[in-house]
């Protein structure tokens, strides 16, 4: 099982070091909205469209949280991500000959019960609880620094994240 899940495991971590390289606390803040619901919205709908499995998700909605992603928002995202995204779809769409109303109420029922758990959290934890500083050198980087340095330190990051968990 586990062997199985390792290339999961190894696209989000990927995925997380982009985040922590490409992705500033500024991009954040002016990305997700400052109301608590439509931020969880944001989050939920992001995830919908995000093809990532229950395993890969994880560290990348980690690396958000740690960005300043709100607690709501991210466990929007974390629900939403492997649950009703594009390719879950379509494959419960195949899976049950074809049809349609049994996708459609999985990515309906899917995307409520979401919104209304992660909506729920982020009244219940208005803090982030969660979000640890960062403190890696990279965020002190130059603006003008080259794409090929980036994505070195993107794949530092990753590596990082795999050996010391994040």
């Amino acid at each position: 099982m586990v062997i199985e899940a390792l290339p999961f495991i190894l696209i989000g971590v990927i995925v997380a070091g982009a985040i922590q390289i490409f992705v500033t606390e500024e991009h954040i803040r002016r990305w997700i909205p400052a109301h608590s619901f439509k931020a969880v919205a944001m989050g939920c709908v992001v995830g919908a469209l995000f093809p990532a499995c229950e395993c890969g998700i994880v560290p990348i909605v980690r690396k958000l949280v740690g960005k300043g992603v709100p607690l709501g928002a991210a466990v929007g995202f974390l629900l939403t991500g492997p649950l009703i995204n594009p390719i879950v779809i379509l494959s419960t769409y195949m899976a049950f000959g074809n049809d349609a109303m049994i996708a459609g109420w999985r990515m309906g029922l899917g995307f409520a019960a979401a919104l209304l758990i992660a909506w729920s959290i982020s009244l219940f934890f208005s803090s982030n609880q969660l979000r640890r500083p960062v403190s890696l050198p990279v965020q002190r980087r130059k603006p003008q620094t080259s794409l090929f340095y980036r994505f070195e330190e993107m794949l530092k990051h990753s590596k990082q994240q795999v050996y010391n968990g994040g």
